[in-house]
């Protein structure tokens, strides 16, 4: 008799512990469900600003490449004002005078600053 008391304890334990393995089951598959709606949601929202990025990347692309001839002028312009500067300092020391006093030496040097800094900023380069 205790024999078979023994025996329904463990087929009892046994049937508790399938039914926990089917909640567990059950739980975990409720968690997919779940991440695998957020993870169509991100996508779904994801997919659209990445067609919006390439949007404006391909508008940037196209604005930079009319910046171009732009930059090569202004780098031009800038091995120009180098050289002028670099000769007024030079004709300035022979004389003896400041280069300031040179008429539009100062003008010179702003334009200088100006083409220079509009050469870099308009040289940004392409995002990848």
């Amino acid at each position: 008799m205790k024999t078979l008391e023994t025996i329904y304890k463990k087929l009892n334990s046994v049937e508790k512990t399938e039914l926990e393995t089917h909640k567990v089951e059950l739980g975990i598959a409720q968690d997919i469900k779940k991440v695998l709606a957020k993870a169509k949601k991100v996508s779904t929202v994801g997919k659209k600003q990445e067609d919006k990025n390439a949007d404006a990347r391909m508008k940037y692309e196209k604005e930079w490449e009319k910046s171009r001839p732009i930059i090569k002028d202004a780098s031009q312009v800038t091995k120009e004002l180098l050289a002028i500067e670099k000769d007024a300092i030079k004709a300035a020391k022979e004389l003896g005078v400041k280069p300031d006093l040179i008429a539009g030496f100062s003008a010179l040097q702003g334009a200088y600053d100006s083409v220079q800094g509009l050469e870099r900023y308009l040289d940004f380069p392409l995002p990848k």
